[in-house]
This record gives C-alpha cells, sequence and structure tokens, in this order.
C-alpha cells in the first residue's frame, strides 16, 4: 500500500507536468521508482508516527504463514502447504527477477545487432541521427534507471501501478532522448522522417530476424512524430539543482510514507503447551477499562491469534484453555503492530474431602484400589492441548485424630502437591495454618493416594493438585427408638 502510494505519487507528478520537458517528467518518475525501491529499508530504520485520522479495520481470519517456535516444532519447515507456497512464490519472484534483468540485456544487445547491420545501408545524416538518440540515452543513464524499474516491477508484478510507472518511464526516455537531438541540431521534420523511414524498413526485414531499436518502436511512434513536429513543445534539459530539489522532495515524501502508521494496530502471535505445540480453540481476549472495551478471538488449528483494528491503549490480555492454567499478561499497543507468544502451564486438579467426627467409634480406614480401565491409545499429532486426566487407582480417606475426638474442632487442611509420573503425589505442602493433628493426618492419608499418568499429547507429565480436607465436628445421631 504505501509503495503504492509513492508510484502513485510520482505519476500523478508526471501528469501535471505533461506540458514540461520530458527531461523533468521522466526525472521525476525514476525518484518515484527509487524512493519506491527504498521504502521497505525506510519502513525498518524511521521511526514510525502513528496516523490520527485512520478508520479501524474489521477482524479478519488468520491467514498467513506465521513463523514460531510453535509452528516450527509443531509442523518441520517446508513440510506443510503453506511452506510450499512461500517457495513457490519465492523461486517464482526470483525467476522473475532473472528474466527482466536478461530480457533487458537482450533489449541492449538486440538493439547493437540491428544498428551494426543497417548501418551498412544507411546514410550519413540517419546514421548521426539514431547514434545521437542512443548516445543520448547512454549520456542519461536511462539503461540503469530502466533496469532498477525492471527490477523493482519484478519484486511487485501484481501491482499494476508498477507496471504502468515503468511504461510510462520507459517512454518518457525515449520522449527526453529525441528532445536532446533536436536540441542539437536536427529539425523536427527531419527527424520524424528519419524515424518514419527507419520503423518501415526495420518492419520489412522483422519477418527475417531483425530486432527494431527502442527508438523506432510502432506502440509510441505517433506520438513521439506528434510531439517532433509541435513546435510550442518544451524541450529544455533539467538543470542539476532541479534534480536535487526532486530527489530531496520524494525523499522526504518516501521518509513520511515509511514513517506513517495507522492510528490503530495488529496484535497477532501464538499460544503453546509445554511441549511446544500449538493449542487450537483457545480463548484469547483483551481488555481496555479506560475505552470499557473487549475483544476476544479464537486461536486456530495451530494455535495462532490476530487482533486487527485495535487503537492505542493499554489493555489486558487473558487467555483461557480448557485443561490449562488461565494466562495473564498487560499489552500496550502504541501504533505499531506487536506480536507475541505464550506457554500455558496445565491446569491444576482440584479435590475436596471431608471428615466427620460425630461421636461415634470409627473402624480404622483401609487402601482401596480399582483397576484401570484401559483406553484407546493416544496418536500423536500436529495439535497440541490433548490432555488426558488422571484417574484415582488407588485411595484412603484421612482419619479424624483421636487426640481431637470430642472437642467440636472445625478446621480446614488445604495442601499442594504434584502427582509425578509413578503416580504418587509428591512435594505436599500446607497452605497457610493448620492444626499439626489435622494437618499430619490430612499428609498421612493422601500419600497413600495414586493416579494414572496425566498425558499431555501422549506425553506423561506431571500435574498439580490442591486437595482440601474438610474436619467437622456433628452432634451424634439420635438413637434409635425402642
Amino acid at each position: 500500500m504505501k509503495m503504492s502510494l509513492i508510484v502513485f505519487g510520482a505519476l500523478a507528478a508526471s501528469f501535471f507536468l505533461r506540458r514540461r520537458s520530458a527531461a523533468l517528467r521522466h526525472w521525476v518518475l525514476a525518484a518515484g521508482v527509487a524512493g519506491a525501491a527504498t521504502l521497505p529499508l525506510l519502513t525498518a530504520v524511521v521511526p514510525a508516527w502513528p496516523l490520527p485520522f485512520a478508520t479501524p479495520t474489521a477482524f479478519t481470519a488468520y491467514q498467513d504463514p506465521f513463523e514460531s517456535a510453535v509452528a516450527t516444532t509443531a509442523r518441520p519447515v517446508g513440510a506443510g502447504p503453506a511452506a510450499r507456497a512461500a517457495s513457490s512464490r519465492a523461486a517464482q519472484v526470483a525467476g522473475t527477477i532473472h528474466l527482466g534483468a536478461m530480457l533487458q540485456w537482450m533489449w541492449i544487445a538486440g538493439t547493437l545487432i540491428a544498428l551494426a547491420i543497417l548501418l551498412t545501408a544507411w546514410t550519413d545524416e540517419r546514421a548521426r541521427v539514431v547514434l545521437s538518440h542512443e548516445l543520448a540515452h547512454i549520456r542519461r543513464g536511462d539503461w540503469l534507471v530502466q533496469l532498477s524499474a525492471e527490477l523493482l516491477r519484478a519484486f511487485y508484478w501484481f501491482n499494476p501501478l508498477v507496471w504502468v510507472a515503468c511504461r510510462r518511464l520507459r517512454l518518457e526516455s525515449e520522449y527526453a532522448c529525441d528532445d536532446e537531438v533536436m536540441r542539437n541540431g536536427v529539425e523536427g521534420t527531419d527527424y520524424a522522417t528519419h524515424l518514419i523511414e527507419l520503423a518501415r524498413a526495420l518492419n520489412q526485414r522483422r519477418a527475417i530476424w531483425f530486432p527494431a531499436p527502442a527508438m523506432a518502436r510502432p506502440s509510441s511512434l505517433e506520438r513521439r512524430v506528434r510531439a517532433m513536429l509541435t513546435k510550442s513543445h518544451d524541450r529544455g534539459s533539467i538543470s542539476a539543482r532541479t534534480r536535487i530539489v526532486i530527489v530531496l522532495s520524494l525523499l522526504a515524501a518516501t521518509v513520511a510514507v515509511a514513517a506513517a502508521q495507522s492510528g490503530f494496530s495488529t496484535f497477532r502471535g501464538s499460544i503453546a503447551d509445554e511441549s511446544t505445540l500449538g493449542i487450537p480453540s483457545t480463548t484469547v481476549s483483551l481488555t481496555n477499562d479506560a475505552r470499557q472495551a473487549k475483544y476476544e478471538v479464537k486461536t486456530d488449528a495451530l494455535g495462532r491469534f490476530e487482533f486487527v483494528g485495535l487503537p492505542p491503549g493499554d489493555y489486558g490480555l487473558e487467555v483461557k484453555g480448557m485443561g490449562f492454567q488461565s494466562l495473564r499478561d498487560a499489552v500496550t499497543i502504541s501504533g505499531q503492530n506487536l506480536q507475541r507468544s505464550y506457554t500455558l502451564k496445565l491446569g491444576t486438579l482440584q479435590e475436596t474431602v471431608n471428615v466427620v467426627d460425630d461421636g461415634r467409634e470409627h473402624v480404622q480406614s483401609t487402601i482401596r484400589e480399582v483397576v484401570p480401565k484401559t483406553g484407546p491409545a493416544c496418536v500423536s499429532g500436529s495439535a497440541g492441548g490433548r490432555i488426558v486426566p488422571p484417574k484415582k487407582i488407588r485411595d484412603y480417606a484421612p482419619v479424624f485424630p483421636a487426640s481431637l475426638r470430642g472437642t467440636g474442632i472445625n478446621a480446614a487442611v488445604v495442601m499442594e502437591g504434584r502427582i509425578t509420573l509413578d503416580g504418587f503425589v509428591t512435594d505436599i505442602r500446607i497452605i497457610g495454618d493448620a492444626h499439626p493433628d489435622l494437618a499430619s493426618a490430612a499428609v498421612a492419608a493422601i500419600r497413600e493416594w495414586r493416579f494414572t499418568q496425566t498425558l499431555l499429547n501422549c506425553e506423561p507429565s506431571d500435574v498439580l493438585m490442591t486437595i482440601t480436607v474438610n474436619f467437622k465436628t456433628v452432634p451424634p445421631p439420635p438413637p434409635p427408638p425402642l
């Protein structure tokens, strides 16, 4: 878009200068092409400034390939359709660049060969006219300008404005060289006569193998002859000062366009699990308290997300995925596009156990074990976030401490532990204050628990667990009726 703006500005300027000399129009177009070519470099190094009058764009689905650690692990480089398409486009562009340069040199070689062959049949006057025209191209450096334009067109072959600019640049260079020949003393009528006879001779011989020089191309011949015969036509050259002013003006415009950023930005990124695979269908939300605005999207199949059209400000980010701990972050949008990647940790399991003292004697708790059912085999894939939660296969109920029976105590013991790969709960720690006897009873029971393995994308993984044991004292049950 920015490059198109530069090229369009140069084309518009050349249009408004249509009554001025071709040399001036050609220099304006050449400076515009140079500005468009340097725009990517300037965009990377020039500090950005926001445009306050921009309008927000609508949310769009993420389609472009996004290289990240998640995508690289989930899909090896070059393995997916996006990677193959990118390689194909790169090869196409590279081929176009080489083809453009080759055609340029073929044109130069063809012109020289045609001139060498035809010079033997030309009069001295015609040879002087043709050589003066071609030498004007050399003095002006048109071959370098046109080659640069062709390279720009090879990179931006999909942009019609670049094609128009290259065509206008080539045509204005022919006009400018015509004007220079006529400034050197060749009359317009004589020049037009030689040009028409040269075109007629070349067209008659084209069926054999004579390549036509650029100065006698039929597509521009009529307009050039008309310009030669117009006495009031401006055929002046441009001074070095004018050239510098034009270059500096277009350079300033290019820098301004390169620095300009929309007042609304794009925030994209990826959400992965601890195995670096992207998590699909994860909710990502942004909240701006100052504007009382909330934006929410879902990640795609590879865990990528994208917010489009965000106004500047401070946002609170929240990521929620099924089976994972929620993640929060602070995001500042300042007129530039932003990109971040996040990793979600497995969620924490919760379990609550109630232990009651009702005044009756209780039988000592026993360990209960179950045989886990065999489920379908886990199949690995490119998407992450696939969790198989653990199941308890060995249980042991906490016992109300004998030292506290009948005291009427009511308290809770909150603990956090880790279910390891062997299924036992380890690293148990007490959260907050707890009665030592109650804590000992709770921890002793939990150490006997065992679970099946927790699987993350078919790989065993540790998982945190929070256990709450409520010790309650209740009135004894009424005696049975007599």
